[in-house]
């Protein structure tokens, strides 16, 4: 997606991930969800995710299957972090 790059930075035997993040100012994700939720710790920026608005320091838990979009307010940088399945 333009505007947009992901890096997988881990991903651990049991399923979880961590990604680094980075959003162009202005950069939309459409609607989507995450099965096993996620962790969100904004490094540089702005951005909106669903109806909260994080900046720089923050950090935001979304429960698994909450639908969400993201908007980058300014150019954005974030690490997100997938825990592992429960079984």
């Amino acid at each position: 997606m333009e505007g947009f790059t992901q890096e997988l930075i881990q991903e651990s035997p049991e399923g979880g991930r961590v990604y680094r993040q980075h959003f162009v100012a202005g950069t939309r994700l459409p609607v989507h969800d995450h099965k096993v939720g996620e962790h969100v710790v904004l490094l540089k920026g702005r951005i909106r995710i669903g109806s909260a608005e994080l900046a720089m320091g923050a950090h935001l838990w979304t429960p698994p299957g909450v639908r969400h979009d993201a908007m980058a307010l300014e150019e954005t940088v974030l690490i997100v972090i997938e825990p592992p399945r429960m079984s």
